[in-house]
């Protein structure tokens, strides 16, 4: 472990150390837990043959912050991590930091200002955020932050416009070069509240996406024009529905432009006091970290459960599931055999012997590589105790796996106990 990461997990330790007493006395706005776990992966390199297993402990500290203002409201979410492996080859240790930021002010009755920030900072991780996933890549930094101003126009009548900025870095050079990108957005909609349990929506966005680095062009352009509705059927069943129209331009790809409808929906029921669910699903192009692909034609769908069993024990599940389409004309015509993934490296090299990995994409290559898939699967559960005030126990278990064309398929299964205390 480097100097640096001791003196960060110090002052950790010393932050958690300190007497939060006045907090509770005075009702300062803020909780801080400690939470200790025990983790069993059965396949951290996440490899379909000799995966590699290992126990690991995980110590977390976690800030939450909610500050109510006069006319702003400031909520605020840190968690330094510390992870030791006990069998990992090279490095074994990890350190990673997860913060969350809300930010909303009221200028008025009829104008009010937003901003959410999200920053990661991972060590040979497995991250998703927004449906996208970030594994097997090494350290990285990614933020994502977004403005919003809302302004009452008329009587229920809403006009908001907003912006954002998305970043991710990886540290080793050769990584960077093929995934760093800047992604650059700008927005508007206009919101119509057609009853007090109704609102209608109409939006136009516009995103760049810009691989600045990277040897195969993948930056791209897109536009969205959709329409919305949210509404409360009952105070205990949600839903709403977004949809439309997304052209999307990859600058320097064999097929240049196309046009794909994109939309989304969830719905949180609330059948009882102790129960609470959540479902949803969407569809539209975005982003990959399968290189040198420029996009995907991605579907999710999602559902989580929660139930209080009794007063003090909590039981959670979540799963997911994920289906990505890759086009072939989407590969960029400046690729390489060399850039394209392991299975379609393999199987050109096998139809093509002698051909060189320097040789550049063309419409032959493209034709014999038609689309792929890529399937993956997740599910989570957790049972929680509450032994007294500020003491809980946690027993869970994560399952993932992914069906790939494009890559190695693989299986994984996280165990954990752990404790939790709200200091």
């Amino acid at each position: 472990m480097s100097w640096k990461k001791w003196v960060i997990v110090l002052g950790m330790a010393i932050i958690a150390a300190q007497p939060v007493f006045a907090a509770r006395e005075g009702g300062l706005p803020y909780r801080l837990m400690n939470k200790l776990r025990i983790e069993y992966d059965d396949n951290y390199d996440q490899l379909k043959d000799n995966p590699r297993s290992s126990w690991l402990m995980v110590e977390e500290i976690e800030l939450q912050l909610n500050l109510n203002l006069e006319q702003t409201f400031i909520g605020l979410n840190v968690r330094p991590n510390f992870v030791w492996w006990e069998n990992r080859p090279g490095d074994t240790t990890d350190f990673h930091v997860y913060a969350d930021l809300i930010v909303n002010h009221n200028f008025s009755r009829r104008v009010s200002l937003s901003f959410r920030d999200t920053f990661r900072r991972a060590e040979e991780p497995e991250l998703t955020e927004n449906g996208q996933t970030y594994r097997e890549n090494g350290d990285f930094y990614y933020n994502s932050a977004d403005l919003s101003l809302s302004v009452l126009v008329r009587p229920k009548v809403y006009v908001d416009v907003n912006g954002g900025y998305v970043f991710i870095r990886y540290d080793e050079k050769e990584i960077a070069n093929e995934n760093d990108y800047n992604k650059y957005k700008v927005g508007t909609r206009a919101r119509y509240q057609l009853l007090p349990e109704t609102e209608l929506s109409a939006n136009i966005d516009y995103e760049n996406l810009d691989y600045y680095d990277s040897p195969a062009s993948r930056s791209s352009d897109s536009l969205f024009v959709g329409l919305g509705v949210e509404h409360m059927f009952t105070p205990n069943l949600m839903g709403s529905v977004r949809g439309g129209l997304q052209k999307h331009e990859n600058k320097d790809s064999f097929s240049s432009d196309q046009t794909r409808p994109y939309g989304d929906l969830a719905l949180t029921i609330l059948p009882s006091p102790a129960t609470r669910i959540s479902v949803g699903a969407g569809y539209a192009m975005t982003e990959t970290d399968v290189y040198p692909y420029t996009d995907q034609e991605q579907f999710t769908g999602y559902a989580s459960f929660s139930y209080d069993i009794t007063a003090k024990l909590t039981l959670t599940m979540s799963g997911s599931y994920s289906k990505g389409n890759y086009d072939a004309e989407t590969l960029p015509q400046n690729a390489t055999i060399s850039d394209l993934p392991t299975k379609e490296y393999e199987k050109i090299k096998a139809d093509n012997p002698g051909i060189r990995d320097s040789e550049p994409l063309n419409e032959d290559y493209v034709k014999a590589i038609s689309d792929k898939t890529e399937d993956v699967y997740r599910f989570g559960t957790s049972l929680s105790y509450q032994i007294n005030r500020i003491n809980w126990l946690e027993l869970g278990w994560r399952f993932s796996s992914m069906d790939s064309e494009l890559r190695d398929d693989f299986t994984r299964n996280i165990y954990h106990a752990g404790w939790k205390i709200n200091l």
